[in-house]
């Protein structure tokens, strides 16, 4: 599906992949903003309720599907909860091999994020995810929020993007046993991140992060103001740059016996505003090392009306 440079294509509904080795693109290959435009417009209520998915490729025999060169308005109104049970702008993944997306810009979903790759009855291997522009994602407001790249594939290749003001998690690895996510930039500009990079669930793989690898990443906080220690001064804020382990993210919903484990964290670089720069917790056999502040760095924060 060869859309064209500059024009802007309001869908209300999904588009479908039906078979291997399809593509949505943009003539040309552009990687500005004449990459064509798919909005997510379709209702909220009525017929065709719940809208938020702007292209989807978890169909059964969906291998090598490729996105390239295009752009996904999720349309999320500001005034709009999140949509609850709704799916991500571009929804991959499945029990597919070999999927891609590249020089793609997704934004503003209705629902939970900008992009994901779905596990797939844990068969979902070999995705790739470069050199893509995410964000924003979400609204720093409770419950508001959403993930920039959402990873569930095992055997995976994220690298290359640059995710901005994402809200809940910039790039969340699922397990994914296998997979390498490196030389990303997440960054929060505008709204407060909760997470960098997550290593924290403990589903859909038992917490097997066997292989995976978390390397020469950026994590770029809010600049503070002119308090540092105070966060009201904060625009925007990273809450947790890395976080590894279940109990970051879940506190005691998992047992003892139910740990994330076996993946490596490694010369990660973080600047700016953050809670925590790495925090530790319901993990084991984990590799953590090398990894560095660099430039201006503060750490900030205060208990929120929901802590205890």
């Amino acid at each position: 599906l060869s859309l064209c440079p500059g024009q802007t294509y309001k869908l209300d509904y999904p588009l479908n992949f039906t078979a291997q080795d399809q593509e949505i693109l943009t003539l040309g290959f552009p990687t500005d903003h004449t990459r064509a435009t798919l909005v997510v417009a379709g209702h909220l209520s009525g017929v065709n309720a719940n809208h938020s998915t702007a292209i989807n490729g978890q169909c059964r025999g969906c291998d090598r599907v490729k996105v390239r060169y295009i752009q996904v308005d999720g349309q999320r109104d500001p005034d709009a909860d999140i949509l609850p049970g709704g799916g991500a702008n571009i929804a991959l993944g499945g029990s597919n091999t070999g999927q891609l997306v590249e020089f793609t810009r997704s934004y503003d979903p209705r629902s939970w994020s900008c992009l994901h790759f779905h596990e797939g009855q844990h068969a979902c291997s070999k995705a790739t995810v470069v050199n893509n522009d995410i964000g924003p994602c979400g609204f720093s407001e409770y419950e508001e929020w959403a993930d920039g790249i959402s990873l569930s594939c095992k055997e995976s290749y994220v690298a290359g993007n640059l995710i901005r003001d994402a809200t809940d998690g910039g790039i969340v690895v699922f397990g994914a046993p296998g997979s390498l996510i490196e030389r990303n930039t997440i960054w929060a500009v505008n709204r407060t991140l909760l997470g960098g990079i997550n290593m924290v669930d403990y589903d859909p793989w038992e917490g097997d992060y066997s292989g995976t690898i978390v390397q020469h990443n950026l994590v770029v906080g809010g600049v503070p103001g002119r308090d540092p220690a105070d966060p009201k001064e904060l625009d925007a804020f990273v809450k947790v740059g890395i976080a590894v382990g279940s109990r970051i993210w879940f506190g005691d919903k998992y047992d003892s016996e139910r740990y994330v484990a076996h993946g490596s964290v490694k010369n990660n670089v973080f600047t700016g505003a953050f809670g925590y720069a790495i925090a530790i917790s319901g993990a084991k056999q984990f590799s953590v090392h090398a990894n560095v502040l660099s430039g201006p760095t503060s750490f900030v924060g205060s208990p929120g009306p929901t802590c205890t």
